[in-house]
């Protein structure tokens, strides 16, 4: 899973006001009239349903009573998932595309207060009221890997919102998952992409976008792309093109390839060094290279490269611990509401 979960952004929806979205899709692309409207969509050209799909609601899955009888979270609490190992992860930018997503920072906290309103309909004033004081305003926000008296920074950060939205639609979750599973004793392993294809100031855009470790900054270093590749549509930013950021898509693509044969991502060896997790982890001198198992103690591999070095290292994974208990805490409320 990566850069969402069953809590996120696109969780099942209750409702089935979806189909309205899917019709407007559907004659965009010219399918109206098909007997097989979703077979004529997967035929359709990019340009008849992108961007546009872009102007619609989020098209989530729906729960239906039948293919998905009720919310995933009850599921997963219950125990009720297909017992295999996973790896789950988000990128430590997450939000800067979340703030984009709904049009850019609001102007004030008034107006911050009120986007969390609107989007989470499920919490009471008290829930919204501690999500504020657990991003105080001020506090270190995507891009993290910046203090927040950057040059720009300002201009697109309220009072954490980056920050409350990144962790709603992508870390809470990941963090939520990788412990439920570790529970039920099942291999996990659970990762950070804080590499920066682009470093450049964030303004408005269609599509994902380029900029720090922001979602869909991974997407080029999972398949080893070419530098410098990206799609027609420009969906997402390209490897950055020097040595240690194409030598991070290698190691990426070795350990998810070991994963899917083996659901193990130490079974292939590799002739990388990663920075040891033995300030982290008490593991035998052979293991200390390896990507730990979040089953073993909560730890994210972090997946890093600068200009001059590709950067591998282990962490705690506790970060924004205040924050992000109160989304767990309170997950079916905001999620599913």
């Amino acid at each position: 899973m990566s850069s969402g979960t069953i809590l996120g952004s696109c969780n099942p929806k209750i409702s089935s006001t979806l189909n309205s979205a899917y019709d407007q899709i559907v004659a965009n692309a010219n399918c109206s009239h098909s007997k097989d409207t979703l077979q004529c969509l997967l035929d359709a050209p990019i340009d008849a349903i992108y961007p546009f799909e872009t102007t619609v609601p989020n098209m989530g899955p729906v729960i239906d009573g039948g293919l998905i009888r009720r919310q995933p979270l009850l599921e997963l609490n219950d125990g009720h998932v297909h017992r295999v190992p996973i790896i789950v992860g988000a990128n430590s930018d997450e939000g800067l595309f979340a703030v984009n997503s709904i049009g850019g920072a609001p102007d004030d906290a008034a107006g911050l207060r009120q986007v969390l309103v609107n989007l989470l309909p499920g919490l009471n004033n008290v829930t919204i009221d501690s999500l504020l004081a657990a991003y105080p305003e001020g506090s270190q926000a995507p891009p993290y890997s910046l203090s927040p008296e950057c040059p720009f920074c300002d201009a697109m950060e309220v009072a954490g919102i980056s920050s409350i939205l990144g962790d709603f639609f992508a870390d809470a979750g990941r963090r939520y998952v990788a412990e439920k599973w570790s529970q039920m004793e099942l291999p996990t392993y659970s990762y950070r992409f804080a590499a920066e294809s682009s470093s450049i100031p964030i303004s408005l855009w269609t599509g994902l976008g380029p900029g720090f470790a922001t979602h869909g900054a991974d997407l080029a270093y999972d398949f080893r792309l070419p530098a410098n590749f990206t799609t027609p549509i420009r969906y997402y930013p390209p490897v950055k093109p020097v040595p240690s950021h194409e030598h991070l898509s290698r190691i990426m693509v070795t350990k998810y390839l070991s994963f899917v044969y083996s659901l193990d991502p130490n079974r292939f060896t590799s002739r990388f060094k990663i920075k040891s997790c033995t300030s982290l982890l008490t593991l035998p001198a052979p293991e200390t290279q390896a990507w730990p198992r979040y089953d073993d103690k909560p730890v994210n591999f972090v997946l890093n490269a600068s200009d001059e070095e590709t950067i591998i290292r282990c962490e705690l994974d506790d970060y924004r611990r205040e924050a992000i208990e109160i989304w767990k805490s309170h997950a079916l409320q905001a999620y599913y509401r």
